[in-house]
């Protein structure tokens, strides 16, 4: 026997039905038909497991590197095609092959001399960014001001009885 006890529902309504119909269009969109017309692919809507699955390459033929086990990458197609053009069959563990990537990018983005060129970047950007803000406050004071100074001459015009019901139509 299931019962719904709406108290205790972490989700409202309207989300939960909103990431239903997200759901239901992403579905229609991975359907075999729709790759047919050039849709998304099935095999797609998933993430990937590794950090590098999909990027790597075989340097002699270019085809790409698959796992081969729990902890290898290597060419698919010469282990499972007879008439595989390569015959690389160097494979490398996924470890091995994830901290030589990081390494190396560690030792070049973290360069002295690319830090400086990225630090001058972000600054003249954020420097732009800046100006560009005080530019949009210094307008947006003055335009404050003159709205300001009007609300001070009609309230000093009320003051003063000079209020009439034509002022109304000034706006």
């Amino acid at each position: 026997m299931i019962r719904q006890v709406e108290h205790l529902r972490i989700i409202d309504d309207d989300l939960w039905q909103k990431v239903k119909d997200r759901q239901g269009a992403i579905r229609k969109e991975i359907t075999p038909a729709a790759v047919q017309d050039g849709g998304l692919r099935p095999e797609r809507a998933r993430r990937q497991t590794y950090l590098l699955s999909g990027l790597k390459k075989c340097r002699c033929c270019g085809a790409s590197y698959t796992l081969i086990n729990k902890t290898r990458y290597g060419r698919f197609a010469v282990r499972n095609v007879a008439t595989a053009i390569c015959t690389n069959r160097i494979t490398i563990r996924h470890d091995a092959v994830e901290q030589r990537v990081l390494a190396g990018l560690r030792e070049r983005l973290l360069h002295p001399a690319v830090l400086r060129t990225f630090v001058e970047e972000y600054r003249m950007a954020l420097n732009a960014a800046q100006a560009d803000t005080r530019a949009k406050r210094a307008k947006a004071e003055l335009e404050l001001a003159k709205v300001e100074k009007k609300i001070a001459g009609l309230v000093s015009a009320v003051e003063g009885g000079m209020y009439h019901p034509s002022m109304k139509e000034k706006r």
